[in-house]
């Protein structure tokens, strides 16, 4: 019956490739475009410089303070620390390629790694003023509004998620800073950067291939490709359908993540829901910012229910387990 479900979706798929030919290679087309105009020249550099910052040995007047921090609030050791700011400023999926590092590299455990990888992975500044705030009405003020409450409810979800762990004694794996020459490490970093990249571009060209398929809402386009969504938003719930769109990231986006995991142990599983419950979380948020005196309330509101239903799910896990 596995197999079968898989394999039905995976024929008509096949179907509509074949009898709509043209309109598969112009998506695919469009799908490159978007790869050589924004995916390679803002996603390869970072992940490069990301790759290389997570194995150099970092003074400790940048790791000290900010860690300890960090490690206090989320419950993550604090050699992770700077996993979390490439994943607030590098975009999909820099978060999770940087949680999947630091697990491989000894920096945290596998599970604290899975955590860190829900809530750092982010839509990078770039793409909300270069993309999103052109199209909303508001502009780059409506950008910079939801680029503070993505990292709000990013970190809100982050402390959520730490309630009742302690971060680990120790990772298994080598240590963080190893012996190896820096040479070895630059050759490391650009390995993994350009592996990274090119799943990337292969997700997003094959993701925007299916959503050609589908009606133009920018809600229904946008669950499987973020960008082909953003470019279809209009009306007066546009900024709270751009919200949601940013904080789930697409489906494309969600398969780059489990790719970037991939070999690290970090289990996927409770990836798409909270990316779900994050993206939701935004949207609300957007739809009640109009009452501002009462915000905060309501944010708070908004977000002790959700720890209420994360709690909840962890202990159905566990017990299934």
């Amino acid at each position: 019956m596995k197999n079968l479900t898989l394999f039905l979706p995976v024929t008509a798929a096949f179907l509509l490739l074949v009898l709509h030919a043209d309109a598969a290679s112009a998506a695919a087309k469009a799908g490159l475009e978007v790869c050589l105009r924004s995916v390679i020249p803002s996603l390869f550099p970072f992940l490069i410089l990301t790759n290389l910052l997570l194995r150099l040995e970092l003074p400790d007047i940048l790791t000290d303070i900010p860690g300890r921090l960090f490690e206090r609030v989320f419950h993550i050791r604090r050699s992770a620390f700077p996993a979390l700011l490439a994943g607030l400023m590098g975009g999909f999926p820099v978060g999770a390629e940087a949680a999947a590092a630091c697990c491989r590299l000894g920096k945290c455990s596998p599970e604290e790694a899975g955590r860190l990888a829900v809530f750092s992975d982010n839509c990078s500044p770039g793409f909300l003023f270069g993309l999103v705030g052109s199209i909303l009405p508001g502009g780059n003020r409506q950008a910079f509004l939801l680029l503070v409450l993505q990292w709000a409810v990013s970190l809100g979800m982050g402390v959520i998620l730490g309630i009742g762990r302690q971060p680990s004694e120790g990772a298994s794996g080598p240590e963080a800073a190893s012996s190896d020459p820096v040479f070895g490490k630059i050759t490391a970093s650009f390995l993994g950067g350009g592996r990274s990249v090119l799943l990337i571009c292969a997700y997003v060209v094959f993701f925007r291939v299916l959503s050609a398929f589908l009606p133009e809402d920018a809600l229904l386009r946008g669950m499987f490709e973020l960008t082909g969504g953003i470019l279809l938003l209009s009306g007066p719930r546009a900024a709270a359908v751009a919200a949601f769109l940013i904080g789930w990231g697409g489906l494309s986006a969600a398969f780059q993540v489990f790719s970037s995991l991939e070999g690290s142990e970090v289990s996927v599983v409770r990836y798409i829901p909270l990316r779900l419950l994050h993206g939701g979380m935004m949207a609300v948020c957007v739809l009640l910012l109009p009452y501002s005196a009462a915000f905060p309330v309501l944010f708070a509101a908004l977000l002790f229910t959700a720890a209420f239903f994360v709690k909840r799910g962890r202990k159905k896990a566990v017990s299934e387990l």
